[in-house]
C-alpha cells in the first residue's frame, strides 16, 4: 500500500498549520500532529481502506503507541511510502492483536512498544512475550523487522524497568530474526528523557523527534526514495 501525502500520514491526527518554524529544512507543521487519537477500530477501518484502494505496496510501516502516532513520518523522513500504525495508549498486547489481524506483508516494519505496559504495571516478562510474538508474526508474513528500544521516560522507577526491558529487547534480536535499534542513544542522555527533548514525562517534542529520525533514517536510505518535500 503506497501511502501518499494526506493518506494516513498520522492516525487521524490534524496537522498544526499555524507553525512556520523551519529547522534543518523541515517545517514544524510537517511533523507535529495534534487531535484526538483514533480508536483501534478506526485505525483498522482506515488501514483496510488503504488495502482496498488498490495502491502498490508500501515499503515501511511504523508500529507503536502515541510516541509513534504523533509524528508525521512521511514528512519527517521525506518519503511517501510510510504507513503510520501508531495508536495512542496501545500496549504490546494490543499491538500483537493488530499485527495478527492486519495484513502487514513484505515491508520493513519498525516496532516500538512497552512504555504503556510499564506504566500500567505489566511485567517485563509479559512484555517480552508479546514483543517476541510480534517479531515472529511479522517474520512469518515476510517482513523485515526492526525492533526499536523503548524510549526512557522522566520517571526513575519506570526507567529501571525500561532498562531491563531494553536489554531483553537487545537479546531478542540475537535469537530471533530482527534488527535492534537503540533509539535511546540518540533521544535520551542514556539514563532518562530530558526536558529538552520532551513535552511531558514521556512524549517527545520537535527536537526529540528529530533525534529519533537520526536513529532510524539508515533504514530508509536507498536508491528509490520517494521524496515529498
Amino acid at each position: 500500500m503506497l501511502v501518499t501525502a494526506g493518506v494516513l500520514i498520522a492516525a487521524g491526527a490534524v496537522l498544526d498549520q499555524s507553525s512556520s518554524v523551519v529547522r534543518g529544512g523541515i517545517r514544524k507543521a510537517a511533523w507535529m500532529t495534534l487531535g484526538k487519537p483514533l480508536s483501534e477500530d478506526q485505525v483498522h477501518v482506515q488501514y483496510k481502506a488503504v488495502l482496498a484502494s488498490g495502491m502498490p505496496s508500501s515499503r515501511f510501516v511504523m508500529m507503536g503507541d502515541s510516541l509513534t502516532q504523533f509524528a508525521n513520518w512521511p514528512a519527517l523522513l521525506n518519503r511517501s511510502d510510510i504507513l503510520n500504525l501508531g495508536l495512542a495508549g496501545d500496549t504490546t498486547s494490543g499491538m500483537l492483536e493488530r499485527v495478527k489481524s492486519l495484513n502487514i506483508t513484505r515491508n520493513r516494519v519498525l516496532v516500538m512498544g512497552g512504555v504503556n505496559d510499564i506504566l500500567a504495571g505489566v511485567g517485563v516478562d509479559d512484555i517480552m512475550h508479546n514483543l517476541t510474538e510480534i517479531v515472529r508474526q511479522l517474520n512469518k508474513d515476510g517482513n523485515t523487522v526492526f525492533l526499536q528500544s523503548t524510549i526512557m521516560t522522566r520517571r526513575p522507577a519506570a526507567n529501571e524497568l525500561i532498562s531491563q526491558l531494553i536489554e531483553r529487547q537487545r537479546q531478542l534480536c540475537k535469537s530471533e530474526k530482527c534488527t535492534f535499534v537503540d533509539v535511546n542513544k540518540s533521544v535520551t542522555n542514556g539514563r532518562e528523557l530530558t526536558e529538552a527533548q520532551s513535552v511531558d514525562y514521556v512524549h517527545l517534542n520537535y527536537d526529540g523527534y528529530l533525534l529519533w529520525k537520526q536513529a532510524v533514517e539508515f533504514i530508509f536510505q536507498d536508491e528509490q526514495s520517494r521524496l515529498l518535500l
